[in-house]
């Protein structure tokens, strides 16, 4: 196996249904620099078989766990640990990536190499229509950006931290926001880079997450409230020494 750039870090809980077209999208990148590191949740169907059917040609890229965890995010977190690449991309078991998503990471990473977060359009798919969603990292303590389709630097983790746990359908927009708050440098991508289908996780728990979008801004807001009260703070000081 040659140089790894790229991790993949699929979740995944009874998927049977989904995964194929995950996969599918991944390997369809035709190239070969890339690794995916399957974290799921003890499946009762089919999906580990349909992981390693689909994965046989790429088998020494590919790590398969299969275990109880306490949640999405510390199965997230589980799979960073695994992963080697210096760029890890988060998918969830329903969505899928555009057939030049690597090609346009590869583009960007070349005119912005000093960024720590590369992300692009999203489509969000439902059974009747598909729309086309672009965020700004800028808007940030207001609204999230998706993961799927975000390529983020290993180096950023081990820099601000990994997921926290604490947070069962937001802690994503959590270590985003954390990313912006620590002066994280972000790239947007005027392509359509991942799919995200309507109806998982964070859809049928619209309210839990909406609590925890609020408790996560809150925080956010009252540390960027004291670093401000503190730096006034000491140039009070100064200006009387």
């Amino acid at each position: 196996m040659g140089e790894v750039k790229y991790s993949f870090i699929i979740v995944s809980l009874n998927s049977e249904e989904t995964i194929g077209k995950t996969i599918d999208s991944i390997i369809q990148q035709n190239r070969s620099d890339y690794e995916v590191i399957f974290i799921d949740g003890c499946s009762r169907d089919h999906t580990v078989d349909i992981i390693k059917d689909k994965t046989e040609e790429i088998s020494d890229r590919v790590v398969i766990i299969s275990e109880k965890d306490d949640g999405l995010y510390y199965a997230m977190n589980k799979g960073l640990m695994k992963s080697r690449a210096p760029w890890v991309s988060f998918l969830n078991s329903d969505d899928w990536l555009e057939g030049d998503a690597l090609f346009q990471i590869d583009k960007a990473i070349i005119v912005d190499p000093d960024a720590e977060i590369f992300y692009g359009l999203i489509n969000i798919v439902d059974k009747i229509k598909i729309m086309t969603v672009a965020t700004c990292w800028e808007n940030l303590p207001n609204a999230n950006i998706p993961h799927p389709g975000t390529f983020t630097a290993r180096s950023l983790f081990e820099r601000i931290g990994n997921f926290d746990t604490k947070y069962r359908l937001c802690a994503d927009y959590d270590f985003f926001l954390r990313a912006y708050f620590e002066k994280a440098k972000f790239y947007q991508i005027d392509s359509v880079l991942a799919n995200y289908q309507v109806g998982g996780l964070s859809t049928k728990r619209a309210r839990l997450g909406e609590r925890e979008k609020i408790t996560i801004q809150a925080k956010y807001r009252e540390n960027s409230w004291i670093k401000r009260s503190l730096r006034l703070m000491r140039a009070s000081v100064r200006r009387f020494l």
